[in-house]
């Protein structure tokens, strides 16, 4: 469906069907590491598995309060050659840090946003941050090739600026 335009009633689904988590998120999509490796890189600690997405963002914000913040929960799994990283009023995935050297030989791409809606995109390629902005500012960007991404998308028709 090439060149038709979105609006948001087409993705209201998500706020709908995960309304536990919609609200403050971040998402991140790994290429080139194993949810093992990415726990290694990241220093985390393996926890019990959790089972769908209520169970997980109970277990976060339990941690958060446990912890005061401290400490956040990350959900982990495979979905292809990717590893899917989940954290319920988590960041993470976006905090450029943690994420470069992480990223190393891989590929890293996440979203976040918060119950106030602050929200960021980052991308990462080997460490190096091709592209990091706000969706609700995407003029103001940063990164090694800030306007290749948003070019592509913008040529299929994905955003408008």
């Amino acid at each position: 469906m090439v060149g038709m335009t979105k609006t948001g009633v087409d993705y209201a689904w998500f706020e709908n069907d995960f309304p536990d988590i919609a609200e403050a998120y971040c998402f991140t999509l790994v290429r080139g590491l194993s949810p093992a490796e990415l726990m290694s890189r990241l220093e985390r600690r393996l926890e019990a598995p959790l089972q769908g997405i209520v169970e997980v963002v109970d277990a976060a914000f339990a941690q958060y309060d446990l912890e005061d913040g401290a400490r956040q929960l990350i959900g982990m799994t495979t979905v292809g050659a990717w590893t899917l990283l989940i954290e319920p009023n988590g960041y993470l995935g976006v905090t450029e840090e943690r994420v470069l050297p992480a990223s190393a030989g891989a590929s890293w791409v996440s979203h976040f946003v918060n119950v106030n809606a602050v929200g960021t995109f980052l991308w990462a390629e080997d460490q190096a941050l091709r592209l990091c902005f706000d969706p609700m500012f995407p003029d103001d960007r940063w990164g090694t090739t800030p306007d290749e991404l948003l070019d592509v998308m913008t040529r299929i028709g994905f955003v408008r600026c």
